[in-house]
């Protein structure tokens, strides 16, 4: 993860998701959430994925209430605060005008450190923000457990998602090895899928995380984000509050189930 993606359509269904599972707001069991950013140096890119803030015809902000609707107004002030009133009118009514000064103006806005202050995700979410380099990386994947050791779900954010463990040490990636071995812990990765067939390509990572953890793959869940680019979940469900997040996984998803229109199905099973 990295600062100019912050507050993406991206963004707001990995929040969703996570407050659902966590803190859903019809139940008083509230899971502890710790989230390991895999932050790395902003390569100079900032994301434009935002148009959905402009309230488009995908209804993100109503997909999930009372809980989206809180959420996207939380995102819309962050990504709007100092602008001026030609570049919200731009980014509001047609955000093909806005050029890249204009563009660069909003990416000010886009800072890791402001989820946690304003209380994006669930209030007590534990945050490993230290920048992921080339060099100590075992050190730096130690810290980050031991900083989040007292949470109940872990949430992984790399860049680019899950990878082999294959020696090349990229920073936009997290390894298998990296999600360590905590029975007691459930965990959610997420994953920007590539251009092998979608489903396939869950299924072969299912696979491995069923390997890797010795469960079988119904246990792990993959959901498909449908909205932007294609994004995927995976979720594996440890500890006591197994059952607790497995159910809530199921709840969440029914919100999406019975649409009758493509652009309101965000979240799908696979």
């Amino acid at each position: 993860m990295q600062d100019g993606y912050v507050g993406d359509v991206g963004d707001f269904g990995k929040y969703l998701l996570l407050w659902n599972i966590c803190s859903p707001a019809d139940s008083d069991k509230k899971l502890k959430l710790g989230v390991n950013w895999y932050k790395v140096k902003n390569d100079g890119s900032y994301g434009k994925h935002i148009r959905y803030l402009r309230k488009d015809n995908f209804k993100l902000e109503e997909c999930c209430n009372p809980k989206s609707k809180e959420l996207y107004n939380k995102i819309q002030t962050l990504m709007f605060r100092n602008l001026n009133d030609e570049i919200l009118s731009k980014l509001k009514n047609n955000p093909s005008q806005l050029n890249d000064d204009e563009w660069a103006q909003i990416s000010e806005n886009k800072k890791i450190e402001e989820i946690s202050k304003r209380e994006i995700l669930p209030k007590g979410t534990v945050f490993y923000d230290k920048e992921l380099q080339n060099t100590d990386r075992g050190d730096w994947v130690a810290n980050g457990f031991e900083q989040l050791k007292e949470c109940d779900v872990i949430f992984f954010d790399p860049d680019n998602g899950l990878k082999d463990d294959d020696g090349s040490n990229s920073v936009k990636h997290i390894y298998y090895h990296e999600l360590g071995n905590n029975a007691d812990k459930s965990l959610i990765i997420y994953h920007h899928a590539t251009r092998k067939k979608i489903k396939e390509q869950a299924e072969e990572i299912k696979n491995k995380l069923s390997k890797k953890f010795d469960k079988n793959g119904d246990e792990i869940r993959a959901l498909w984000y449908h909205r932007g680019t294609a994004r995927l979940f995976f979720i594996i469900p440890n500890g006591t509050h197994k059952d607790i997040v497995t159910e809530r996984i199921d709840r969440f998803l029914k919100n999406f189930e019975n649409k009758k229109s493509n652009k309101e199905k965000h979240f799908e099973r696979i």
